[in-house]
């Protein structure tokens, strides 16, 4: 996601009290970050990262979320849908989830839609994503790319 992405969700929802940031550090330095979006009664776990998989620095914050709930009034913690083709996410959630469910998707296909386009647009934007994500190009032009294709992704 390009930057102005977090500058929005930080303004509509950060500076409302309506989400959370936590940051895992180590000697300082941050190893992982978790942001959570508060509705209702319900906290949503919806983005975390790492660079530091070996101490599980991502556990450690979803225990603090589990601890932030209840200190904000929230009865819930939503660590949200996964995707079958994602075992190490499930595992991850599992370690804390209460309750799990399946969740059922229904679409519909217009008349004369052409799937095959839409698996060929999904198929460039992930060469895109590898192409700028790569070591080898400099940041700025990854951050200038991300803004341009952003709303291609979603």
């Amino acid at each position: 996601q390009p930057r102005r992405f977090f500058e929005i969700l930080h303004k509509t929802i950060i500076a409302t009290d309506e989400g959370i940031i936590l940051i895992a550090e180590h000697d300082g330095e941050p190893v992982a970050g978790l942001f959570l979006i508060q509705s209702g009664d319900t906290l949503y776990y919806k983005f975390n990262a790492s660079t530091d998989r070996g101490s599980r620095p991502n556990d450690l914050l979803a225990c603090r979320a589990m601890q932030e709930g209840p200190h904000r009034g929230l009865q819930v913690l939503d660590f949200g849908f996964s995707d079958l083709d994602q075992p190490g996410l499930h595992r991850f959630k599992r370690k804390f989830a209460g309750r799990e469910e399946t969740i059922v998707e229904a679409g519909h296909t217009p008349p004369g839609w052409d799937p095959s386009a839409g698996a060929s647009a999904g198929q460039l934007l992930g060469s895109l994503t590898r192409l700028f994500v790569d070591p080898l190009v400099p940041d700025a032009l990854s951050v200038r790319a991300g803004d341009v294709l952003y709303r291609y992704f979603c």
